[in-house]
């Protein structure tokens, strides 16, 4: 009985018309076009070095021109930015001119600069017209404060409250100091230089330095830097928030990750048959999603973490006290404001937290309270916001 033949194994022909293979082939150019598409903006930086260990990274609204070619990865002229020799980051502001870019925080939509001069109050002083004041950026917080010359330093900083040296301005012969206006009644004998508004980087801040805190409020996309999502230009001119943040991950690793993943998931399909084509399509579909979040899991940073404070209706709704020529008040130790450091005064207006019955000065703790919830002095916050009805009090002790 002759031995049946043995038939070869059946080789299999792949069509790269059928479509499998166009579908796989078009997702994976896809994925590439987009990695590719986001490099061109993504996240850069001056590179550090030099004066510049630490440089700021940049992503939309700003943008790196000399890395960032696209005009479209800022959100105006404005937000440009350009990297100097010392390897520091600079913008150019309109009215006040360059300034080096220390931090920028993308949640709360702040900018911290610095002086290049390093002496700001002496060009805020020579300069009457306001310097930080334009369509784009402004200073969330601003104090007014009077420049005097003073022969004595000892005499100049213990005359007035809370006045402090301005080194920049000052020489071995005279000392210049600076008084918050509020302090200041033109009776002592120190030459006054001149009154300048100043752009200070949080309430009740008092030191004259080179350093300027300012915001942007269009475009709008602290709701989206807060879900852990990236904001830009959508096809046409308006904003739009991606909700996966890959700002972690390099341009160069997203590339790789396509070419890693998609070259030898085409060539396998291209290589199986149509019904077996399906089924692992399907099936790489669903684990691809999983690596996908697991990746962004992995290396998404973490939100930063925002103290918030109070609402204008909840602080309006503490109560406030009128003092009178007797100050008195119901613990006799509170005589002194904790965040300011000054001495309560007849009819000055002070506001109460209902929770721990502690006073401030009304105009010191609404500040506070609107940046964090707990009190000042023993930091217990309020269980829930009071109602509206319990409206400020007012009493002439």
């Amino acid at each position: 009985m002759a031995a049946a033949a043995i038939p070869p194994p059946a080789s299999v022909a792949v069509s790269f018309t059928s479509p499998a293979v166009i579908a796989s082939i078009f997702c994976l150019f896809s994925l590439l076009r987009r990695s590719i598409g986001d490099s061109i903006c993504g996240v850069s930086s001056c590179g550090g070095g030099g004066a510049s260990f630490y440089p700021p990274q940049v992503r939309f609204p700003f943008r790196l021109r000399t890395s960032q070619t696209d005009p479209r990865c800022s959100y105006s002229p404005a937000f440009d930015l350009s990297c100097d020799g010392l390897g520091r980051t600079i913008i150019a502001l309109p009215a006040a001119g360059n300034f080096t870019v220390d931090r920028i925080d993308y949640q709360s939509q702040t900018i911290l600069l610095s002086d290049l001069d390093p002496c700001l109050p002496r060009r805020l002083l020579m300069n009457p017209s306001p310097l930080f004041t334009g369509p784009t950026f402004f200073p969330p917080f601003s104090r007014k404060f009077v420049l005097l010359n003073c022969s004595d330093e000892a005499a100049g900083t213990t005359m007035f409250p809370r006045s402090l040296i301005v080194p920049c301005l000052s020489e071995e012969n005279y000392t210049v100091i600076s008084v918050p206006s509020r302090w200041y009644d033109g009776s002592h004998g120190c030459a006054f230089l001149g009154a300048i508004i100043f752009p200070i980087p949080m309430p009740y801040w008092s030191n004259l330095d080179s350093t300027v805190l300012l915001a942007w409020s269009t475009p709008h996309c602290r709701s989206c830097e807060e879900r852990g999502g990236v904001c830009g230009f959508d096809n046409g001119s308006e904003i739009a928030c991606d909700g996966h943040n890959n700002s972690g991950l390099p341009s160069a690793a997203k590339v790789g990750i396509v070419f890693g993943v998609g070259i030898p998931g085409g060539l396998v399909l291209m290589g199986l048959s149509c019904f077996i084509c399906r089924r692992i399509k399907t099936s790489r579909r669903g684990s691809s999603t999983d690596a996908t979040t697991d990746v962004l899991a992995l290396t998404a940073p973490r939100p930063m973490l925002l103290s918030m404070g109070l609402d204008g209706v909840t602080i309006e709704s503490y109560p406030t006290t009128e003092l009178g020529e007797s100050k008195r008040l119901p613990k006799p130790s509170d005589n002194t404001c904790s965040i300011c450091l000054c001495e309560y005064q007849p009819k000055e207006t002070l506001r109460s937290i209902p929770e721990c019955n502690h006073y401030f000065h009304m105009s010191c703790i609404d500040e506070w309270l609107r940046l964090n919830a707990s009190c000042p002095l023993c930091r217990n916050s309020p269980e829930t916001p009071r109602p509206l009805s319990l409206t400020s009090m007012n009493s002439n002790l």
